[in-house]
């Protein structure tokens, strides 16, 4: 028998009821493809925060899947409360979109991200940056995307 987290659900109806996939003759996504109505290109956030449970170091760790088509699962922890900037960045350093922007408490966080910016277009094909800031520490994960 098949079992599915509440997450897992949410997931699948957002992707069926959203329509993520808006592909063009070529297969790739048209550029003037909105995927939603959103405000932020993050959808589902704090999805396993396990704050509270353990000792923590602070870390980013790399998505999964990488490469990735439509959407990448982002883990990071915090070993303390801190204020969390993490964002996605293109190769050109410039700012796609940030998936969160707030003081979290120390634990392990999970954010998935869809591959859109922070108008909820869908970006293109190529190599992007998951960048976590928490006070003093800075890390930076390549991120594939494949459309």
């Amino acid at each position: 028998m098949f079992k599915f987290s509440i997450c897992s659900i949410i997931l699948i109806i957002l992707f069926f009821t959203v329509g993520v996939i808006a592909q063009t003759e070529k297969g790739e996504f048209d550029n003037d493809e909105r995927i939603g109505d959103y405000s932020s290109c993050v959808f589902l956030m704090d999805i396993e925060n396990q704050s509270g449970s353990g000792s923590y170091t602070f870390s980013l760790q790399q998505n999964n899947p990488n490469p990735f088509n439509p959407a990448t699962r982002i883990v990071y922890s915090l070993a303390e409360e801190r204020h969390v900037i993490i964002s996605v960045i293109d190769s050109k350093n410039e700012k796609i979109c940030f998936l969160t922007d707030e003081v979290q408490p120390a634990g392990e966080y999970s954010i998935i991200w869809y591959g859109v910016d922070e108008n909820a277009y869908a970006v293109k094909s190529g190599v992007y940056y998951c960048r976590l800031e928490a006070g003093d520490f800075i890390e930076t994960q390549k991120m594939i995307l494949r459309r």
